[in-house]
């Protein structure tokens, strides 16, 4: 401020590249800050509340249509990066090829929100609520870089953004869900500050196959939340793959394994119990309809 009035920051520009090659040339060769936007919708809060600085060029992925679109490949079901969460939760591709992100989507921000956020940007945030679900369902990413196109599995991307080790000028452009054979038990659940629009304090997910009584043939379980990054829960899984039915003991596991963070609103250890006691009440809630 100065003389009692408030410094106006100039606007960024802002280029719309037709092709990811041409949106990778104008962030390279950008003057100060440059930043790619698919739907905006985090970025526009961090830049309000001056967590991230202002960019003076923006770099708009809106036009670029092999980013956009969803279909079915060889039982693989492709989503392009720009597609928005509201696309994800009114596809019935989605609905019936990945029933735990078309679960996620619908959880997530307003529906005022979800018809501009993309799924892209969620992921490419690093804490999006997606990002558990799609740790379950094991999808791959494909990535556009200086060295051409490469595809990684989820969960490899985000221990290379936990490293700090990801290519920042990267562009998303598809996400890739082998469809789930049906015999799945699937879960995905949120638990947030309120009702509406929120950052989620915890979220979890689940998809395993049953084998037998009780048992388990095959397991994926992951936790995230709020700001921090999802992971699996690899120990956990272990538990119930060795067809250890003791839920109490599920959800202490989850506790002692699942890295999380203290925030202003919620400490660790309150985070990391309450992803434990989710995930063990879900699954007593299919042991006990069997």
């Amino acid at each position: 401020m100065s003389n009692g009035s408030f410094a106006i920051r100039p606007l960024p520009a802002v280029r719309l590249p037709a092709a990811v090659e041409e949106a990778m040339h104008w962030k390279s060769s950008a003057e100060g800050i440059a930043c790619y936007v698919a739907g905006g919708t985090l970025l526009r809060t961090q830049w309000e509340g001056d967590t991230v600085p202002l960019p003076q060029q923006i770099v708009s992925l809106q036009g670029i249509r092999a980013m956009h679109g969803i279909r079915l490949e060889d039982g693989v079901l492709s989503i392009g990066a720009m597609t928005s969460l509201a696309e994800c939760c009114r596809s019935p591709l989605v609905a019936a090829s990945a029933p735990l992100l078309a679960e996620a989507a619908r959880r997530i921000g307003a529906p005022s929100i979800r018809t501009t956020a993309t799924l892209g940007g969620n992921i490419a945030s690093g804490i999006g609520d997606s990002i558990p679900a799609l740790l379950v369902s094991q999808a791959q990413l494909e990535w556009h870089t200086e060295d051409g196109t490469v595809r990684i599995a989820i969960e490899d991307w985000l221990e290379t953004v936990r490293q700090g080790t990801h290519r920042q000028g990267a562009i998303l452009q598809r996400v890739f869900i082998p469809v789930p054979s049906g015999d799945e038990v699937t879960l995905f659940r949120k638990i947030g500050r309120r009702e509406a629009f929120t950052p989620s304090l915890v979220s979890v997910a689940f998809m395993g196959r049953p084998a037998g009584s009780e048992g388990w043939s095959s397991v994926y379980a992951a936790a995230g939340g709020g700001s921090g990054i999802a992971m699996r829960l690899a120990r956990s899984e272990a538990l119930l793959l060795k067809g250890i039915t003791n839920l109490s003991l599920l959800a202490r596991t989850v506790k002692d394994e699942f890295i999380t963070f203290t925030d202003a609103f919620a400490a660790a250890e309150y985070r990391a119990m309450t992803a434990g006691n989710l995930l063990a009440a879900e699954l007593y809630k299919h042991i006990s309809h069997d």
